[in-house]
């Protein structure tokens, strides 16, 4: 006799194990490992679905006291070997249920879409005896048996927008018995609609040739391997991963590529559809639950070997895996905020382990731990100095906001960014305004020294609370009553610091009548499709300024954007955040990295109020080691991550 272990879904953690039950004889040659079923629970046998993590043979002492399994779920396919595993992993690592984990993997259930076909029911020499002996009085009736006679099997709409003919028509026809209806499965692909320009691969230049060498090297070695490639702004990362992907899919393996915003998607998809056309899956949040769902079971099908997408593109259902890419590796959209809170590169590191596939992390501003790991020899570490066209980074001037204070000038715009914007558009080209979406962060900050209230013992920026007017350490819980007055200069222009997108807006109307722009946040992007149709407008309209936060910051290539301004750059350095620096530095450097990725040599604005700071000072020099070895030493004393693993315990 059989018994069958069950995870049960959509259940609480009181019910988190796996449930015994027995195989019946009359599903024994249907149930398998992996089957979804119906099993009766509780006291009143309430039937409720799971899935079969484990199958066991077992002897019949202490069978008795065990129910059945009552049936097997409709149209549900197996639960594929490798996700049980997965699924088991999840609910160790990161204390969920194991329906918690199988959500994640498994998408929302939907209708497969069809559409009505019509064809002949009779013969075709009958129905060319009917059109041609005028036996038919209908002319609309003889088109469509004329069309069934010429095209075959149609699909009812093609019938009606191709001729006069409506649908009351062709039901008296199959009325008559000459025709019936049959259905025809629609894939419901999001880009149907869109062409995409061909292109094929670049001949690899300078680093390309050899980091693309030695990352197909590993791949031919069909086993686990991690890489970190940092490679900086321009530099031709993307090129490598569609190389290496090619690479792969040559080799008959299958690959997935993880980028961090949705804003990145399109981009994306562009340079993969125009490359390997219909052999490209996405997957993304903004699609609808029928897209997802059908492109789910394209790569479920095997009939894509290419998955692009945002996190959750990770559990994408593909067989013998060759390689993982995740692009801007440091970004924490990767972790999730949702329970189970996992993170993509831990779920790509076991799945390309299973797989014996390469995990490839890249990153003009990698995190300190993956950079870390890497020196330290737990990955291999590539790296890219130049930027692909040998032109050079884009020189970077910081502008003191205290001195522009003094000097009369209370806008967010330094007097040198106002007359460089104004000299872009005379010339043409495009200008990023980049404010980190943090800018409405409270912290406290003395505008005449740049002094900010940090905790003193966490070295950290201690948070406003306007309840009791008090400041906070959200790390040691340390508290100050909030002050009226700079410790440093005795200045009383100080106070809670902060300002976004939207005032951003209204400055530019005021100081740049008559520029054109747009803004790219999260209240801009919330609709479908949204991010493309920005960046589309952007480039198509020629519009002067794009405004945004950092989902503008990161990747995206720009040809004629030759200015960048860098707003309140040390307020990104304020959160109240262990990898405040850390962060801060990242959004400083990709931001400027999108000036002068073109013809045109670029050039960035920072201004800051802290100018002295070494976060800023590096990032100004694109200098990723620099500000590296100074953190790492800083992380090493306060004893950060990675040198110590730090959680939140919740007290209930």
């Amino acid at each position: 006799m059989q018994v069958a272990k069950v995870a049960l879904l959509n259940t609480s953690k009181e019910y988190d194990i796996l449930f015994s039950y027995l195989i019946p004889d009359s599903l024994a040659g249907d149930v398998l490992k992996g089957t979804h079923v119906f099993v009766p629970f509780g006291r009143g046998n309430r039937k409720i679905a799971g899935i079969i993590f484990e199958i066991a043979d077992s002897s019949e002492e202490g069978l008795g006291k065990l129910k059945e399994i009552s049936d097997i779920v409709p149209d549900m396919p197996a639960f594929p070997e490798e996700m049980i595993e997965l699924a088991t992993w999840m609910q160790k690592r990161y204390l969920c249920t194991y329906s918690d984990a199988i959500k994640c993997i498994l998408p929302a259930k939907t209708n497969i879409k069809t559409n009505r076909t019509v064809k002949l029911s009779i013969s075709a020499d009958e129905a060319r005896e009917l059109v041609e002996g005028n036996k038919l009085r209908s002319i609309n009736q003889i088109k469509v048996l004329q069309m069934l006679l010429e095209q075959g099997e149609l699909e009812a709409s093609e019938i009606i927008n191709n001729s006069s003919v409506n649908m009351g028509m062709i039901t008296g026809l199959a009325k008559k018995g000459l025709v019936e209806f049959g259905t025809v499965e629609v894939m419901r692909d999001p880009f149907s609609e869109k062409i995409y320009e061909e292109t094929v691969s670049l001949e690899p230049v300078g680093e390309q040739n050899e980091i693309i060498n030695k990352i197909i090297e590993r791949l031919d070695e069909h086993r686990f391997c991690e890489m970190l490639l940092h490679g900086v702004t321009g530099s031709g990362k993307t090129e490598v991963y569609m190389q290496t992907i090619g690479r792969c899919i040559g080799l008959g393996r299958n690959a997935i590529l993880l980028v961090p915003e949705i804003s990145l998607t399109p981009q994306m998809i562009t340079s993969f559809k125009g490359r390997f056309g219909e052999n490209v899956a996405v997957l993304h949040s903004r699609l609808s639950v029928g897209e997802r769902y059908d492109q789910w079971r394209a790569i479920r099908e095997g009939r894509v070997q290419i998955v692009l997408g945002a996190r959750s593109a990770v559990f994408a259902p593909m067989d013998n895996i060759g390689i993982i890419i995740i692009d801007e590796e440091q970004e924490s959209t990767y972790k999730s905020e949702s329970k189970p809170r996992y993170h993509a590169e831990e779920i790509a590191r076991y799945r390309c382990a299973h797989h014996g596939a390469v995990l490839l992390k890249g990153s003009a501003t990698p995190s300190v731990v993956s950079y870390y790991n890497a020196v330290d020899g737990d990955a291999v570490l590539l790296t890219m100095n130049k930027r692909i066209n040998q032109k050079a980074m884009p020189p970077v001037r910081i502008v003191n906001m205290i001195e522009e204070i003094k000097a009369g000038n209370r806008s967010s715009f330094s007097r040198e960014l106002i007359d460089l914007l104004i000299k872009n558009k005379e010339a043409g080209k495009q200008s990023l305004i980049f404010l980190n979406r943090r800018g409405h962060s409270r912290t406290v900050m003395c505008r005449d020294c740049g002094y900010t209230v940090k905790c003193p013992d966490c070295g950290i920026a201690m948070t406003y609370h306007s309840a009791g007017d008090r400041l906070i350490c959200h790390y040691c819980g340390f508290t100050v009553r909030s002050i009226d007055e700079c410790p440093i200069c005795k200045s009383v222009y100080i106070g809670k610091f902060g300002t976004g997108t939207q005032k951003i807006e209204e400055e530019i109307k005021e100081l740049l009548p008559g520029f054109s722009f747009i803004r790219m946040d999260a209240d801009t992007t919330s609709g479908k499709d949204a991010h493309e149709k920005i960046l589309n407008k952007f480039k198509d309209e020629k519009i002067d300024i794009i405004i945004g936060t950092q989902m503008i910051a990161k990747g995206h290539d720009f040809a004629d954007v030759t200015l960048v301004g860098i707003l309140n750059a040390d307020g990104m350095l304020n959160i109240d955040a262990y990898n405040a620096f850390e962060k801060g530095f990242q959004l400083i450097t990709q931001a400027a990295g999108r000036a002068g990725r073109s013809e045109t040599q670029g050039q960035v604005i920072v201004q800051a109020f802290d100018t002295e700071n070494f976060c800023v000072q590096r990032a100004c020099e694109h200098d990723y080691v620099g500000f590296y070895e100074s953190e790492i030493e800083f992380r090493k004393a306060m004893r950060y991550p990675p040198f110590t693993h730090m959680g939140v315990v919740a007290l209930a």
